[in-house]
């Protein structure tokens, strides 16, 4: 069924994720692995489609001492950072101490709700070097973090800084701009509001 390229991507997709398991049972690993990358390849693999493979990949080389594990897992974070698969992989990565970077280590953190060690994330990586665009990154989700708590005036303010960081028109100033408006908006504050609408 994989290999039928008359059939839709989609069904491909879970037809190698499917043999993919099927052929780590009996220990052929080598056809399984080929399995995944094929998957991988296919046009309508998701994100989320190839952080389960990735992670299926990573578990099993993981459990074999095989050194490739770290690549896999690695893979699963930066192929889709919201699946639960990925904070798997990045337990698994901090356990065997091997170095994440804290923008991508605190995104995990942040799909996965886990506001305390994103804010912390997002706070180390805010005293290290960053560039404007990490930077500015960083400050969005501290203001998306400070929202969760209903804490309104510290996400006011990051949402601010990431505006004020990038001085440019970009997806990300959309959408800080967006979020601090509506919060000024729930303060009463409708000319700023109305501001930062426009």
């Amino acid at each position: 069924a994989a290999r039928d390229t008359g059939a839709l991507s989609q069904l491909r997709v879970v037809a190698w994720r499917e043999g993919a398991e099927a052929l780590f049972r009996p220990g052929r690993n080598d056809d399984a692995y080929g399995a995944i990358s094929a998957l991988v390849r296919e046009p309508a693999a998701t994100g989320a489609a190839i952080a389960s493979a990735r992670w299926l990949a990573a578990s099993v080389r993981l459990d074999e001492n095989d050194p490739l594990w770290n690549l896999d897992a690695a893979s699963v974070l930066v192929a889709s950072p919201g699946a639960p698969e990925a904070a798997l992989a990045l337990d698994a990565l901090l356990a065997a101490e091997i170095e994440v970077p804290h923008l991508e280590a605190a995104f995990v953190r942040y799909r996965t709700r886990d506001n305390d060690a994103a804010r912390a994330l997002y706070e180390a990586a805010l005293d290290g070097s960053l560039g404007t665009l990490d930077h500015a990154v960083a400050t969005f989700y501290l203001g998306a973090l400070a929202e969760r708590v209903s804490d309104g005036d510290l996400a006011i303010d990051y949402y601010g800084q990431t505006v004020s960081s990038l001085n440019a028109a970009t997806y990300l100033t959309d959408d800080a701009l967006w979020w601090r408006g509506l919060l000024l908006e729930e303060r009463g504050d409708y000319v700023s509001a109305s501001a930062h609408f426009r």
